[in-house]
């Protein structure tokens, strides 16, 4: 399926692109069913979410019992030395809750914890890596965070709205399973998700953001 979500969105190495804003990734309201603009990811929203469509045409979670369910996660189809995670996110207020969860194993979980961010990569119950970071996020708005992993070369990199926030040695590989991935059990919004099978360039990584910072406002 073509990607139509957004003019000169980096394409290559994308497995995965889900936005709200896209017929073709959801429908609206109406529906609770969601496509990945790429590839053939289905998935499921759960609860509430399907009524809930907040500013900017993002997907709303209550960080109750809101989530989006994506059987299975489209990066663990295999295990990945280099791949990159991106999202825009907005906070409804600075409260505990995760953005992403690969099952209750936590083999790739994003996490917010008051005002750190954190990533875990587990493996069979294993914590085989765990970050915090406080990336100075802007809670009142929105912010584009791309995470890149590259395990043969060492890199781990962290970004909002394009700037490199976060960087380190301590890369670790996306490990296959089948464990479906669940976004959004946090209180907030979630605008367009996208996954690569590969570690993003810093250009590409800006590239991605100037393609749709308009749409939420930034420059």
């Amino acid at each position: 399926m073509p990607v139509t979500a957004g003019p000169n969105i980096v394409e290559d190495g994308l497995v995965f692109y889900l936005d709200s804003v896209n017929k073709d990734s959801w429908s609206g309201p109406n529906s609770n069913i969601v496509n990945s603009l790429i590839g053939s990811a289905t998935g499921s929203i759960d609860n509430d979410t399907s009524g809930s469509f907040g500013n900017n045409n993002s997907f709303t979670f209550d960080g109750v019992d809101d989530k989006i369910s994506i059987p299975p996660d489209p990066l663990a189809t295999e295990t990945r030395t280099a791949f990159t995670v991106s999202a825009w996110i907005k906070r409804a207020n600075i409260s505990t809750g995760l953005i992403f969860n690969n099952s209750s194993l936590y083999y790739f979980a994003w996490y917010f914890y008051s005002t750190s961010f954190r990533v875990y990569l587990y493996n069979i119950q294993i914590t085989i890596f765990e970050q915090q970071s406080d990336l100075g996020l802007d809670n009142t708005n929105w912010n584009n965070i791309v995470m890149v992993m590259d395990t043969d070369n060492s890199i781990e990199k962290i970004y909002v709205n394009g700037i490199l926030k976060f960087s380190d040695t301590s890369a670790r590989s996306y490990f296959n399973n089948t464990s479906p991935l669940v976004i959004g059990e946090f209180n907030g919004d979630i605008g367009p998700v996208k996954m690569y099978s590969k570690a993003l360039s810093s250009q590409e990584v800006k590239q991605n953001y100037n393609a749709l910072k308009g749409r939420f406002s930034l420059t």
